[in-house]
């Protein structure tokens, strides 16, 4: 059998096969920057859903303990 066991004839992949992903996603994040900036900022007239919480600092608050004992139970 004939391996190649010292990697001579192997290449480094080299700089493209990072920059292409690098590249792609740059664009996609322009684009959505670029229609971001261009929509509607006013907010709904009616909330989606009401929560039982005043803002998002009491949720995080009252979550937070459940998840930590979720956590630590399994």
């Amino acid at each position: 059998m004939s391996e190649n066991i010292d990697g001579a004839g192997r290449r480094s992949p080299g700089p493209r096969l990072l920059v292409r992903p690098l590249l792609l996603f740059a664009s996609v994040a322009l684009v959505i920057g670029f229609v971001a900036v261009r929509t509607d900022v006013e907010p709904y007239k009616t909330p989606f859903f009401r929560l039982f919480f005043s803002d998002t600092v009491h949720m995080k608050a009252w979550l937070t303990p459940h998840c930590c004992w979720d956590w630590v139970s399994c």
